[in-house]
């Protein structure tokens, strides 16, 4: 560690330059980077690739837009089995 602060203080001016450089070669690339895939890659053998296929088979989303799933909450002694709750859920 002496030898590389030892450089550092005698070098002041080029370690100086070498960060400037660094930082405007690293700030050139960020348009590139940019135009870059996205991070996450969907893969076919995980649980939420499949829900998601799933998902625009049932529904039939093509698009880049997700499916808007409605999710219904009844309460306790009630299901969606029901004639009245049926009519209910029809009229949504």
């Amino acid at each position: 560690m002496e030898r590389l602060s030892g450089f550092v203080l005698r070098h002041r001016l080029l370690v100086v330059l070498a960060w400037l450089a660094l930082t405007l070669g690293g700030g050139s690339t960020v348009g590139m980077m940019q135009s870059r895939p996205a991070l996450t890659v969907p893969l076919p053998s995980k649980p939420g690739f499949v829900a998601s296929a799933r998902i625009a088979a049932l529904y039939h989303t093509g698009g880049p837009a997700a499916p808007a799933v409605i999710v219904v909450r009844l309460p306790p002694g009630l299901t969606a089995g029901l004639p009245a709750v049926r009519a209910e859920l029809g009229q949504l």
